[in-house]
This record gives C-alpha cells, sequence and structure tokens, in this order.
C-alpha cells in the first residue's frame, strides 16, 4: 500500500481547508475567530486541522495545541494547562503564578474557588500572548475535556473577535452531555464546521491514492462498508495489503483477491461501540438481530419497552454514527458493524410467561428530531379508534405512516438474521395481537 500522504488524507476536504486556510490569513491580519470542528471519530478532524496549522508559522502566527482526555476530566482546565504548556520553565511571571497555584506555592484569597482563579489567569496568559504575536489556539476532544475547560473555552470563543486570536475546537457527537451541547448551541452556524464521510468521487480517490492504481468494482464495494470513513478506508487498505489480498493488474487497476471485509477494518469500526454508554449497547444488540434496516416498533417489541422509552438510546446511537436512516426504516450505518452487536441471549418478546410483545404504553406528539417520520410511527396496538397518527390529525403528518412493517416494502428478511420471529405491528384499525 502506498503511505498516507498529507495530500492524500485531505481528499475530499479542499473547502474544509480553505476556509481554515482563510481563518488563519484573518488572525495573521489581526482579525480573531473562532471555529467549532464536528463529526465522528476517524472522520479526519485532526488531520484536517494539522495540516490547515502547519502554514502558520509561516504567516507569523504562534500554535497552542491541547486536547481533552477521558482520564483526565477530574483535573480542572487540564487541555489548557497542556496546551499552552505552562508547566515548561519560563521568566514569564503569569506561567510562574499558575505554576504555584497548581503546586499550592501561591495561595488564593480564603474561599475562593482555586479553578475559576485559574481559568481567570488562563484568561490573561492567552491575552498576553495574542498581544506578543497572532495566537491559534487548538483544543482536540472536547467532549472529554472538564466542564471547566468547556466554559473557558465559550469565554474565549465570545471574546475571540476582539484580539489576533483564532480559537479551534474539535468534538465528537458522543457522548453527549448538557455543557458541550450548550457550547454547540453558542457557536453561530459560521463558527462550526460539520465533517461528514467522503462522497462516494472522495473514497474512489483516497482509493486509489492507497493502492496506486484505479480501484475495480469489487474493490469499491468493499470500501462501501466504511461509510466514507477516511480511516476505516486507509484501514480497510492497510489490512488488504497486509494479507496480500490486494492486487494491480497490467493495466493498472487495483482489485481484491477476496470479496470479504478483514477483520481488522471490523474491529476498527466496532471500536466506535466503546463510545456509546452501555444501555445503548443493549439497544444495538436487539436491533442487530432484527437485521441491516429494522423499524423502531419491532426493535420496541423484541426488548419489551415502548417506543417512547427507546428515544434516548437510539438518538445516542444515531449521533455516534452507528445507525442511521434508511429509506423509511433506521440501520446500520456500516454494515460491517452489526455482527459485533449481535445479542448473546434473546431478548423476550412480552411480559414473563405470556410470550406476547408489550402494548406500548402511550404515544408521543411528535417524532424525535433527525428521526425518519416514518421509521418512528408506534404501532396502533390494542385501538380500534382513530388516533392523531391514524386519522392524519396531527398538523404536518398526513395520514398512516409508510412503514408499519417490519423492513422496507419489497425487502425480504432473511431467515438466518432473526432467530426467532418477528412479530409485525398492526395495520391502523386493527388489534395488534
Amino acid at each position: 500500500m502506498h503511505p498516507v500522504t498529507t495530500a492524500g488524507a485531505l481528499i475530499g476536504r479542499e473547502s474544509e481547508r480553505a476556509l481554515l486556510t482563510g481563518r488563519i490569513r484573518d488572525v495573521a491580519r489581526g482579525r480573531g475567530s473562532s471555529v467549532l470542528i464536528e463529526g465522528e471519530p476517524g472522520i479526519g478532524k485532526s488531520v484536517l486541522v494539522r495540516a490547515a496549522v502547519a502554514e502558520a508559522p509561516e504567516a507569523g502566527c504562534q500554535v497552542f495545541w491541547g486536547a481533552g482526555d477521558e482520564l483526565g476530566q477530574a483535573l480542572p482546565l487540564l487541555p489548557f494547562l497542556d496546551g499552552l504548556r505552562v508547566r515548561e520553565p519560563s521568566t514569564n511571571p503569569r506561567r510562574n503564578t499558575i505554576v504555584g497555584l497548581l503546586r499550592g506555592e501561591v495561595s488564593a484569597d480564603r474561599g475562593a474557588d482555586v479553578p475559576a482563579v485559574l481559568a481567570e489567569q488562563l484568561l490573561a496568559l492567552v491575552a498576553e500572548q495574542c498581544a506578543v504575536r497572532p495566537t491559534i489556539l487548538v483544543i482536540d476532544d472536547l467532549q472529554w475535556a472538564d466542564q471547566a475547560s468547556i466554559a473557558l473555552w465559550g469565554r474565549l470563543a465570545r471574546s475571540a473577535q476582539q484580539v489576533p486570536l483564532l480559537l479551534i475546537g474539535m468534538m465528537r457527537p458522543v457522548p453527549q452531555r448538557d455543557d458541550v451541547l450548550a457550547l454547540r448551541r453558542m457557536a453561530s452556524d459560521a463558527a462550526r464546521l460539520q465533517l461528514t464521510g467522503l462522497t462516494g468521487a472522495g473514497v474512489t480517490d483516497l482509493v486509489a491514492a492507497l493502492a496506486g492504481g484505479a480501484p475495480d468494482g469489487d474493490l469499491l464495494r468493499l470500501a462501501d462498508g466504511a461509510a466514507g470513513n477516511p480511516l476505516y478506508v486507509t484501514e480497510l487498505m492497510a489490512a488488504l495489503a497486509r494479507s496480500s489480498s490486494l492486487t494491480i493488474t497490467e493495466a493498472g487497476a487495483a482489485g481484491v483477491a477476496g470479496g470479504s471485509a478483514p477483520g481488522s477494518l471490523s474491529a476498527a469500526i466496532a471500536d466506535r461501540l466503546g463510545f456509546v454508554a452501555g444501555p445503548v449497547r443493549d439497544v444495538l444488540r436487539a436491533a442487530a438481530l432484527l437485521g441491516v434496516d429494522f423499524a423502531v416498533p419491532d426493535l420496541a417489541s423484541v426488548l419489551g419497552r415502548s417506543v417512547t422509552d427507546l428515544i434516548p438510546a437510539v438518538d445516542e446511537a444515531c449521533a455516534a454514527g452507528v445507525l442511521a436512516a434508511s429509506g423509511s426504516s433506521l440501520g446500520f450505518r456500516h454494515p460491517v458493524i452489526r455482527p459485533h452487536c449481535t445479542a448473546r441471549s434473546r431478548p423476550r418478546c412480552g411480559p414473563p410467561g405470556t410470550g406476547t410483545p408489550p402494548v406500548p404504553s402511550r404515544k408521543p406528539a411528535r417524532p424525535p428530531t433527525g428521526w425518519p417520520g416514518s421509521c418512528w410511527a408506534p404501532s396502533a396496538a390494542g385501538t380500534t379508534r382513530p388516533t392523531p397518527w391514524t386519522s392524519g390529525s396531527l398538523t404536518g403528518w398526513p395520514g398512516p405512516p409508510s412503514c408499519w412493517s417490519a423492513r422496507p416494502p419489497g425487502r425480504r428478511q432473511s431467515s438466518s438474521s432473526t432467530p426467532w420471529p418477528v412479530p409485525r405491528p398492526a395495520r391502523p384499525g386493527t388489534t395488534a395481537w
């Protein structure tokens, strides 16, 4: 496999890099700003920012880089302390004051909140750095940062336009914390950059750059399992090269000897499951037994829970990039990840001893934001009278939704994908069971 160059790693990110390059030019001229970059693991946030700030010294800017740490959340302001390099020996009085506070050699006022005092000192340090040279401050993995660091990032973002400071933050969509969500809401649309998967053309270009030849149809179909994630595409190509499965024809076309995904790719994609909570993984295990695509009411029936109870778990799974809308249903975004979610035991389909699926306790007034309305539709189990979901009286939801079945129309359920009969929600106006 050919090594990944900077240009290869940034395939399909031309507009995003141009935006960051423009912000660097602005801060070099004294106009500060902030950018919040979001995206799933492996989507290329850090690679993009590192490539952009590599040009900063030539523009006369200094760069500081810190990162949140999942195991360091108990240490207030750690991303900023590391990023601004305050622990390094220095003759700067401000840095020495911060170090003294950390070591207890400098005492704060009695009753003072030490993290708050440290935050004020760090704000002053950033202002001093900006007075010396235009400054770029990058904080990676904000989703792991402590609350004091999130608050400090927000304060710097509000004041960035007043000083030559380019503040860059990077974060994953999960875990979903209230303070991080508030930070996202605070950022204007112009200050947010959402990195999504590469387009089909981008994946083709990346595969060609890594393989050293134009990919054939089989190789591209295998690369589709990465769903446009550059890290997973790169891991796929590396795994094929290690197993000697990558072939190059005399005509320069790149192909693959086998049609299955290497184990290392599956492991890389399944690694994202570690970022979702245990209850969400339980829901994903049950969803995996329903097939690649499934309807939410069927998932609720299998788990013995109401559709409403599944809202938080499905929302988090969608935010993590594990699930996504698939036509009129939900489905696993990466087909390779489904085997890793398979349940180890058969969940009950109803109350103990009954063998019947439960009736949802109540129906929500509206589907949750971001879900396709049809896959959200609860069954009309246990009722024969018209409801807003069956009569079309709910504004914006004309008539019954299109996915009352467990799978999209025209799709046949594989007998191997579900080890027991899956109950189907009733059609509107009928009894479910």
